[in-house]
């Protein structure tokens, strides 16, 4: 028996990413090893095609992208990114970008990803156990 067909489910939480066009360190670099495991098979494509395929059955009618450690010497290029797949797509609904609250550039990077009318907040994930971005 599958899901039922009116359940309809806001994912709040998922990632997108193309790490064969894109950069995204903590895929780029070796090893591969994180606080959650190998990390290799993902330095790949996860597009909103690869999410629906693992969505199934499921009904996911919206959805957040959160920011997915995308360059941080380039962080309003990944806001520029999910641009292009709701534009494609329609998917996913709204994001959280990437902000480093720290950075002497951070009003401009704010003011860039408050250039996306989809995106709702920002995110800027401690340092602890995560790479650093060069000021």
């Amino acid at each position: 028996m599958g899901p039922d067909p009116d359940f309809r489910i806001a994912d709040a939480h998922l990632h997108l990413w193309d790490a064969q066009a894109h950069d995204y360190p903590w895929l780029r670099d070796r090893p591969v090893e994180f606080r959650y495991g190998d990390y290799g098979a993902l330095p790949r494509r996860y597009l909103v095609e690869d999410y629906w395929r693992d969505a199934g059955e499921w009904k996911v009618v919206r959805g957040v992208h959160v920011e997915a450690e995308w360059d941080p010497h380039d962080p309003a290029g990944e806001m520029n990114f999910i641009a292009e797949l709701r534009r494609q797509h329609g998917f996913p609904t709204v994001a959280v970008a990437q902000a480093w609250l720290d950075r002497d550039d951070c009003a401009a990077v704010l003011e860039a990803q408050a250039g996306h009318p989809f995106v709702r907040g920002v995110r800027h994930k401690p340092r602890a156990g995560m790479m650093e971005p060069t000021r």
